[in-house]
């Protein structure tokens, strides 16, 4: 883990300086060897910088030049010939040599169900379904089509019999239900057809065929049926096609840029359609393609996921009203309720600064302890994943500045507030709603709730001090499950390790956690206060650091490709559901 950030700030500052290391004087143009002088010299210029051995920074250079002369060929292959090179991430049982990385060469042009099976047969794998940023590739439709490009890294995951024999049945359903469609159309379009316009036309509506000035064209019976017949399908197909399609055409500017591709052939029908929704972007920016296609996904998740009503918020004792809060005080708590049960609590930005108005006006009010808890069935779902469709206008560099700016000061507000601070967990907890629970004093969960951090799916990481919070909670293996290979838990495992305080039966949950919290709030409120500072004081300092540490790796994985691909991925699953 250590190296791979080390090379990702190294190619950071490669980038910023314009560096290419697969040119000369860094590498040789005949042979392909390394300058090694002007390396070297590279190195113990970059090693103070880093703060690393020169040794260390010398070889993470090495690996990021031979990765791009690596990379630098591939691109010539498939600029001289078209064939692609393709990572695959095989099963374990399926490599070869489990110290190399393998590879496929192949064109992109040809159906994804030709490349399973070239991959079945090399590697001895029966059946199997490819993955790319999160997303099942379809059998019946070619590589370029859902994504694929030269370089691409695609999982090979193993399926079962069962599972094969399911998704045979549901390809099946579906030629049948398209094949059902077909026939509807089919036959609404020869009743039009039969008909020549004798019936009264505001209850009987047929097709006329005309000519460039509106005059009817004297056309025979028969001939006339089957062109109006042709002619509805494909009007009805290249609509259909176009509107499906418009959002995969600003996909594809988004993260390729216009497009360049060749115009498909004529009969090349599908392909076409997608060629010229993609064509007629233009020369829109990458930047602005981006943002359209989030606003565009953005409302297709809005339209499925309805309003965001939320219960009527009441004001607390200071008289401050809240947007997304229910702020409250009585018997000595201060309640912060996350309300909008409609989007299952999702953290918008507003929201974000909400809570930390909340936590500070709860830090200086008459209360003696303050308590979060979800209205609905929810605790919490993470962040709002719309906050990353809303682009401003200095790009995605600025968006990432502000979010980081706003996730640090959100932190902070956990780590400094001084008085006892309760998680009442009252359903499922998702994200940096989980992440925080670390710098709780206690949490008390209900019997259905659950804990998931799905942070590498999206092509993110930890955050919340939860790099440091987790393994000191639940040892450094069991913190790993959760925060790099997105385990999610159950209130009785969070407990076991931890996270959790302790579970209560949901039939009784709320009874038993407040009469618990009344009486707590009843002790002395400075000696409270006091005694959290003591334990607090500790390891104080070292939560800011690692906050600040946590926030730099976001902010740099927020502006790389692979994390805004995943949750556009996310968001192209969640509008098609």
């Amino acid at each position: 883990m250590a190296e791979l950030n080390t090379e990702a700030k190294l190619k950071k500052q490669l980038k910023q300086e314009k560096i290419q290391l697969w040119n000369p004087p860094y590498t040789d143009d005949q042979d392909g060897e390394p300058g090694r002088q002007h390396m070297q010299e590279l190195a113990e210029r970059y090693a103070p910088l880093l703060g690393l051995p020169v040794e260390e920074v010398g070889g993470a250079l090495e690996a990021i030049r031979v990765q791009a002369v690596k990379r630098g060929k591939g691109n010539k292959t498939f600029r001289e010939s078209n064939v692609a090179t393709l990572e695959l991430l095989l099963p374990r049982d399926g490599k070869k040599d489990p110290k190399t990385k393998n590879h496929l060469e192949t064109r992109l042009d040809v159906l994804v169900q030709e490349v399973v099976d070239r991959i079945g047969d090399e590697y001895g794998l029966k059946y199997i379904k490819l993955i790319l940023n999160g997303k099942t590739l379809s059998v019946d439709q070619r590589l370029d089509e859902q994504g694929v490009k030269n370089h691409s890294k695609m999982m090979v995951l193993k399926v079962s019999d069962a599972e094969w024999k399911q998704q045979l049945s549901e390809e099946e359903e579906k030629k049948k239900n398209q094949d059902e469609s077909v026939q509807r159309t089919q036959k609404g379009f020869q009743i039009l057809s039969e008909r020549d316009g004798s019936e009264d036309p505001d209850s009987t509506p047929f097709l006329e065929i005309a000519d460039q000035r509106g005059n009817p064209l004297k056309i025979p019976h028969e001939e006339k049926k089957a062109l109006i017949l042709a002619m509805g399908f494909h009007e009805k197909g290249r609509s259909l096609m176009k509107k499906k399609q418009f959002d995969n055409a600003l996909f594809k500017q988004a993260t390729q840029g216009p497009c360049s591709a060749p115009k498909p052939g004529m009969l090349d029908f599908v392909n076409k359609v997608k060629w010229e929704a993609w064509k007629s972007l233009g020369s829109i920016s990458q930047d602005e393609a981006r943002q359209q296609y989030c606003d565009l996904i953005g409302s297709l998740v809005a339209a499925e996921g309805g309003s965001s009503a939320q219960v009527s918020a009441q004001p607390a004792a200071s008289g401050t009203t809240y947007e997304t809060l229910l702020v409250t005080t009585e018997d000595d708590i201060t309640t912060i309720k996350l309300n909008r049960p409609a989007k299952k609590n999702a953290i918008t930005t507003e929201m974000y600064n909400e809570i930390i108005a909340a936590l500070e006006q709860a830090a200086k009010d008459n209360s003696v302890i303050t308590v979060f808890t979800g209205a609905g069935d929810f605790y919490c779902s993470g962040n709002d994943l719309t906050n990353f469709t809303k682009i401003p206008e200095g790009g995605v560099e600025q968006m990432a500045r502000r979010g980081g700016d706003l996730l640090r000061k959100y932190v902070k507000a956990y780590i400094d507030f001084p008085k006892p601070l309760v998680a009442v967990v009252n359903g499922p907890a998702v994200g940096v709603s989980v992440t925080v629970l670390g710098l709780f004093d206690l949490v008390y969960a209900t019997e259905r709730a659950s804990f998931h951090t799905p942070f590498t799916q999206l092509g993110q990481s930890a955050e919340g001090c939860s790099s440091y919070t987790f393994p000191r909670l639940m040892g450094g293996a069991k913190a790993s499950e959760m925060l790099l290979f997105n385990k999610k838990l159950t209130a009785a495992q969070a407990c076991q390790l931890g996270l959790v305080t302790e579970v209560f039966p949901d039939s009784s949950f709320q009874s038993e956690v407040w009469t618990r919290l009344k009486a707590y709030a009843k002790l002395p409120p400075n000696s409270l206060a006091l005694s959290k500072q003591l334990i607090r004081s500790v390891e104080k300092q070292r939560l800011h650091s690692v906050n600040e540490a946590e926030v730099q790796s976001l902010v740099e994985r927020w502006q790389s490709d692979e994390c805004f691909n995943a949750v556009m991925s996310f968001f192209q699953a969640k509008s098609k559901l």
